[in-house]
């Protein structure tokens, strides 16, 4: 009987003709890569984690150019601690973005929030409800994270092992730039705790990273090798609107 209802609606004219239901399909939006470091960010929480040292929570960071991560230990996930830690962590040694993206968190809507981002003259991006792939690059942080504290630790100290487990993220090569993100931060590779057995020489570039090789004359000249490197690759996130949604 409902097959047979469903299809009478169907062939039905006042029906198709009353009852017209017309979806709005917004195209998805490739979001332009920055032009330079630490102009645009990606910020979020991991939490509750088993309490150590008295720490539940990370706040996390992640530059989209250099793919540089911090990930700051917090008792709490208030607003303002969440917004003392973008301020001494990262603004007091990177300096102040242009844009921020993170999650429609409390946390990241909260008054105090919204007041700090408008006093530096930040642009505060959120990502639409149920869509975290708008900030997958920090999602993908945070697995590589929590994989490789789960790796490291037996308990829960994970206070301990986090820089660690940073210097490894920090100091690993990516497809996208071409390099590692220390090498955009910095302009050299970064010595590892491996390097202390078999010692290389410091002035020694490899000719697989053309990064490198620009960062000889001056830093600058290395951001249009990674324009190009983060462009030819860039990531699923980049190219998903922060306020479209795919429809069936």
């Amino acid at each position: 009987m409902k097959r047979d209802i469903r299809q009478r609606c169907k062939e039905c004219p006042d029906c198709q003709a009353s009852k017209i239901h017309r979806h709005t399909h917004s195209a998805l939006t490739k979001r332009p890569q920055p032009s330079d470091r630490f102009r645009s960010l990606h910020v979020d929480l991991v939490g509750p984690l088993p309490e150590s040292h008295g720490m539940t929570y990370l706040f996390t960071v992640i530059d989209r150019f250099t793919r540089w991560p911090e990930a700051v230990r917090l008792p709490d996930a208030q607003a303002s601690t969440c917004a003392t830690a973008l301020l001494h962590h990262w603004v007091a040694r990177f300096g102040v973005p242009e844009d921020i993206t993170s999650d429609s968190g409390r946390q990241f809507t909260s008054a105090l929030w919204t007041q700090l981002n408008s006093l530096l003259g930040i642009n505060a991006n959120t990502t639409t409800a149920y869509h975290p792939q708008a900030n997958g690059m920090v999602e993908r942080l945070h697995r590589q994270l929590k994989a490789s504290l789960k790796a490291r630790t037996t308990s829960s100290n994970w206070f301990d092992e986090l820089p660690m487990v940073l210097l490894g993220i920090r100091s690993s090569w990516r497809v996208d730039p071409g390099c590692s993100p220390a090498e955009l931060v910095y302009g050299s590779t970064l010595r590892i705790p491996g390097e202390f057995l078999q010692p290389h020489d410091a002035l020694t570039i490899p000719e697989t990273s053309p990064i490198n090789h620009a960062f000889c004359s001056t830093p600058y000249a290395a951001v249009p090798q990674a324009t190009i490197g983060l462009r030819s690759c860039q990531p699923r996130s980049s190219q998903i609107c922060l306020c479209a949604q795919r429809l069936p």
